[in-house]
């Protein structure tokens, strides 16, 4: 694949995914119009077993299988697979890092995560009474898109791509660049990022961009997201995606799975930078998902606050919502501090 130079990076660049901005509208309207379709046969198939076999001279044994058969199993078809369709026609009109970068020239927040928790999906709810949540407050969301409107109050977000990837991933801006210039990108990017924002993992990869942040960023410019992860190979399967478009059937087992798995990532996150940043680190995450640095010597942990919807919820619902999160309550101190920080120093946009 050919490579190009942009005058703002001292590294080659790969070509982004073309957008596609007609032809994924069309995609997404198709995708929402398959959606509700589904989510009309189902509620046609509550309205019909429930009702309708007392006001008809038919067995309502046989009436309800030809019910499910004919409406409720395209419903539950329909369903996630409309959804699909939605994700990949925003995915073609994503834009790519560089045309973010020229219509906002803020100095940018760079989000940095392992390729392996890219698709990680965010489990809480999308309440229909707000607005950004519309058309289709069901469609499943990964942690990325929540975390990036509320990253963007300081900056343009942008990431580095997915080496290869036909369609950029929704959230931040992608920045493709060759494997072996990915550590050079990231290193220039760091020096001139406005904010952190790194998804701890496993990966060497990634410990390897930790390091090299806590060795060159101003501390307070960190934060460092602890998100729900299931190990699970069957994370990965298509109908597991879309348990989050009705809460209550994610199996308890998940939600177990996800804090075991978060909790030690979190241990050793905290072995390993306890021996180059001096400070009281939290002994646990408790149901902290984020944290970061009120001074270079002071890690703290965020009070994550829950959206109203997850109150309402527990209490009709009888069902934990731990995994919920309102991003933008959680992280408005973290985001105030960098925007305060930014202020006083006065950053000037990205260098040439």
């Amino acid at each position: 694949m050919a490579v190009a130079q942009d005058i703002r990076f001292p590294f080659p660049m790969m070509p982004a995914p073309k957008r596609r901005w007609l032809s994924g509208l069309v995609v997404s309207l198709f995708g929402h119009g398959l959606f509700y379709v589904g989510f009309a046969c189902l509620a046609a198939t509550l309205a019909a077993v429930f009702v309708l076999p007392a006001t008809l001279l038919l067995d309502p044994q046989i009436f309800r299988t030809l019910i499910w058969m004919l409406v409720a199993v395209p419903g539950v078809v329909a369903l996630p697979i409309g959804a699909q369709v939605v994700i990949y026609g925003r995915r073609m009109r994503a834009r790519d890092a560089l045309s973010v970068l020229s219509i906002d020239p803020r100095p940018p927040v760079l989000y940095l995560r392992s390729f392996d928790d890219e698709d990680l999906p965010d489990p809480t709810f999308r309440s229909p009474f707000h607005l950004e949540n519309l058309p289709n407050p069901f469609i499943p969301q990964r942690y990325e898109e929540r975390l990036v409107p509320v990253l963007r109050r300081i900056g343009p977000v942008i990431s580095i791509g997915r080496p290869g990837e036909r369609r950029a991933e929704l959230g931040a801006a992608r920045l493709y660049v060759r494997d072996d210039d990915w550590q050079a990108a990231v290193r220039y990017l760091a020096a001139d990022a406005a904010a952190l924002v790194i998804v701890v993992g496993r990966s060497h990869s990634l410990w390897w961009e930790i390091d090299l942040v806590l060795a060159h960023v101003r501390r307070e410019r960190l934060l460092f997201f602890f998100p729900y992860v299931d190990e699970s190979k069957a994370r990965r399967r298509f109908w597991r995606k879309y348990y989050e478009i009705i809460p209550s059937v994610i199996p308890r087992s998940i939600g177990q799975r996800s804090e075991e798995e978060r909790q030690a990532r979190y241990r050793l996150f905290r072995e390993r930078l306890e021996q180059k940043v001096s400070g009281r680190w939290p002994e646990e995450l408790g149901g902290a998902q984020f944290l970061d640095f009120s001074d270079p010597e002071s890690p703290r942990l965020l009070a994550t606050k829950r959206p109203i919807e997850a109150i309402c919820y527990s209490l009709i619902f009888r069902k934990s919502t731990a995994m919920w999160i309102s991003a933008r309550a959680t992280l408005r101190p973290f985001v105030n501090k960098v925007r305060s920080l930014n202020t006083g120093e006065r950053m000037a946009p990205m260098r040439p």
